[in-house]
């Protein structure tokens, strides 16, 4: 069963706050709704804790928690 755009939920995990922006924007643009953000891979674990995310985006090369090791945190 298809579910719609608007019952999807992404995280966009991305220390470069200009690019997690660009990035938050051109996913809404595609329809989605506004992504759920992290600015490193600590916040993003936290919030996967909170929220049911469907969809990650993450940039493997961060500060402290990598997007390698919250993969395998997840």
């Amino acid at each position: 069963m298809n579910r719609p755009l608007s019952d999807i939920s992404l995280l966009v995990v991305e220390d470069n706050s200009f690019q997690r922006k660009a990035l938050m924007h051109q996913i809404q643009a595609l329809g989605y709704p506004l992504p759920l953000e992290a600015g490193d891979g600590e916040a993003a674990l936290a919030l996967c804790q909170l929220h049911r995310v469907d969809i990650l985006f993450c940039d493997l090369r961060m500060p402290g928690m990598d997007g390698m090791a919250l993969l395998r945190r997840l």
